[in-house]
């Protein structure tokens, strides 16, 4: 009996790998359900889940977004299609200084808006500063937190200023956790790149009712900000700067390793600022939208389709091997599969196809 129950799971191991080759021999011998025949022409057909909520990409944080944001929009990197590692976009090399706090970003000389537009590192900065407006209500804004001043910004948040002119320093009242010194200085130094490397000014709320909370629960801050100035942090503040045209610094508050990584998402991808200023909410309407990425804008149907076709002014045209993309925004399982059995699209934005 023992002897038996030593056989028992070897048995059971041998009936499931038979099991597994019969399946993999029926599977086979059996005919796909769908169509593999390879599209004439270069043309992608994707389901992209449901109606996009923007075409601005510093307003969506959804799944059915991202594909269409990153195929109109370029960032200072990409994303290696295998690794996933960042790999360089509108910057063609980058430096990290300062113990991982300042990143500069030296960006292509041929960067263009689909208008035919220059793009310039002061382009991403009213970019950046633009993503964290309050009154934009990105959800994407906390990405960008770890740039100096922007959740401050972000958040309504003022400096406290005394008499002497002075400020109110963070490092007095959160315990903040010190890296070690750097002693490069910088080569591209400006008045603001020194202001950024200032210990980190103490921001309260603005909204009194926040203040207040904030205050009460603590008697030394209450005490020190009592009779001071409050100064509203502005976008100007934000760790962002144009050292040139093709020169771009990122200050952090401090180290964030993914910090490159994060600069991918569409968020940070790089908007044309006339365009924003002349349209305001509407610039992104198919009749105002300037994008800046592999492919531009040709139709937009509201939960019918959305056209892209590859952008020939974009940097890196020559490298883009579609020449169009048909987004469709379903997310209905069985219109999917019906939709994909009978080859009038490639692929979904899940990658999966529900069984016939």
């Amino acid at each position: 009996m023992k002897r038996m129950r030593s056989v028992i799971p070897y048995l059971c191991f041998v009936l499931i790998l038979a099991l597994l080759l019969s399946s993999c021999t029926s599977s086979a011998k059996s005919r796909f359900w769908g169509r593999t025949v390879a599209p004439s022409d270069n043309v992608l057909k994707y389901i992209s889940g449901s109606e996009p909520e923007s075409l601005d990409p510093a307003i969506p944080n959804g799944q059915p977004e991202a594909r269409i944001l990153m195929a109109l929009y370029d960032g200072l990197i990409e994303y290696d299609p295998i690794t996933m590692e960042p790999i360089p976009g509108l910057a063609e090399s980058w430096e990290v200084k300062e113990n991982g706090t300042e990143y500069i970003f030296h960006l292509r000389k041929n960067g263009k808006f689909s208008n035919g537009d220059p793009i310039t590192a002061n382009d991403f900065v009213y970019t950046i500063r633009r993503g964290f407006k309050p009154e934009l209500a990105s959800r994407n804004a906390s990405l960008g937190y770890y740039i100096k001043y922007s959740e401050a910004f972000n958040s309504n948040f003022a400096f406290v200023k005394g008499a002497d002119g002075t400020f109110l320093l963070k490092k007095d009242f959160v315990e903040m956790v010190a890296g070690p010194a750097d002693a490069a200085v910088p080569a591209e130094d400006t008045a603001f790149h020194k202001y950024l490397d200032e210990p980190e000014r103490l921001a309260v709320p603005t909204v009194e009712k926040d203040r207040t909370k904030l205050l009460d629960s603590d008697p030394k801050l209450k005490a020190a900000v009592q009779g001071k100035e409050l100064v509203p942090v502005k976008a100007e503040d934000i760790g962002v700067e144009a050292i040139d045209d093709y020169t771009l610094r990122i200050k952090l508050y401090q180290p964030a390793p993914y910090f490159m990584g994060l600069l991918g998402h569409q968020f940070f991808r790089v908007v044309d600022q006339k365009v924003v200023e002349k349209f305001g909410d509407k610039w992104s309407r198919p009749e105002n939208i300037v994008t800046s990425g592999s492919f531009r804008l040709v139709e937009h149907k509201p939960y019918d389709q959305l056209v892209v076709e590859r952008d020939p002014m974009n940097w890196d045209a020559a490298n883009v091997k579609l020449d169009r993309i048909e987004f469709y925004p379903l997310d209905e399982a069985t219109t999917m599969m019906n939709l994909y059995v009978s080859g009038r699209i490639d692929a979904t934005y899940n990658h999966t196809i529900p069984a016939p």
